[in-house]
């Protein structure tokens, strides 16, 4: 697998609706306004060019124009949700914190980055899943630094970096800086065993689809396992590098009516972004050497002239391997 170049996108400035209004100590919506006339957004500081392409997506939708709906003002985005629950060594949970039109404006950004791959998307159409999570698409995948998608998530990367730092002031001072996304899917019954990100560090995980138990294993003396149940829309924050943690998604699980499983290619019912900083290419290297050594007796530019293997791909084996 060949890292695909880095492609800066020039990003056009979306406009943003109000935050949808709660009443005190609920945390259910307020009924949201009708949707826009499709030749016009409703944000009145929309371009000539972005109120086309509103008035587009709002063609292929039922709810307002989604581009325009995606909370990426941080702050209100907050606001709007309520306080977050505090998870195990620093993390938290902000529950709900996507509506269901913004989730599923989410998922259908996700597919179309999938499809901007050379060869087409990795999750072939009809294809199984197993047990496992497989992975939709990355972007400077976080161990190996490798893309599966052509174009770089800019303002997805520079949301998940804001949300994340408000979330988990920890991520804040140790200057974490996101810059990858890994897009996984599960389907009904898929799991990650209990484990932890071994060479990362502080990340943030968008839940998108069906709901999944998602298990909080901290290591030590009077740590207290947490679980809980992550609905679609919910967003956690952690150091998953130090904390252990398992996914599982129940057999029974359904996916929520918005939710279009044949977008994926596969049977998905969930859907997980993870943004996080990836490892430098020098982290990479080092970490990789030691691997090959401890597991093969040799270099790393031995063993990868030895199996045909670059790289970046043969220090994500090593580690699985090392893992084992």
């Amino acid at each position: 697998m060949r890292a695909l170049p880095i492609v800066e996108v020039e990003e056009e400035d979306e406009p943003r609706l109000p935050a949808s209004p709660r009443r005190p100590g609920s945390t259910a919506s307020a009924p949201a306004p009708p949707p826009a006339a499709p030749s016009q957004c409703a944000a009145p500081q929309c371009t000539r060019r972005s109120r086309h392409r509103c008035a587009a997506r709002w063609r292929s939708s039922r709810t307002q124009p989604p581009g325009c709906a995606f909370p990426w003002d941080v702050g209100r985005l907050l606001a709007r949700a309520g306080p977050a629950e505090p998870l195990p060594m620093g993390g938290a949970l902000l529950r709900s914190a996507l509506e269901p039109a913004e989730a599923r404006w989410l998922c259908r950004e996700m597919t179309r980055l999938s499809r901007t791959r050379a060869g087409g998307p990795l999750l072939a159409a009809g294809g199984g899943l197993g047990n496992r999570p497989r992975e939709m698409l990355s972007w400077c995948h976080p161990f190996s630094r490798l893309s599966s998608c052509g174009e770089r998530p800019t303002r997805l990367l520079r949301w998940s970096e804001e949300l994340l730092h408000a979330l988990a002031p920890g991520a804040a001072a140790a200057g974490v800086r996101v810059d990858s996304l890994l897009v996984q899917v599960y389907a009904a019954g898929g799991s990650l065993l209990p484990h932890t990100d071994a060479d990362l560090s502080w990340g943030l995980g968008v839940s998108l689809g069906a709901e999944a138990v998602f298990e909080c294993l901290p290591r030590g003396d009077g740590a207290v396992p947490q679980t809980i149940r992550l609905r679609s829309g919910d967003i956690v924050a952690g150091e998953w590098g130090a904390l252990r943690h398992a996914v599982r998604v129940p057999r029974a699980a359904a996916a929520p009516e918005w939710w279009d499983g044949e977008a994926f290619g596969c049977a998905a019912v969930r859907c997980s972004l993870l943004a996080r900083q990836a490892l430098t290419a020098e982290e990479q290297r080092a970490l990789g050497e030691g691997r090959a050594r401890r597991l093969y007796g040799i270099g790393l530019e031995e063993l990868a002239r030895r199996t045909g293997e670059e790289v970046p791909s043969l220090c994500l084996r090593l580690r699985h391997e090392a893992a084992e």
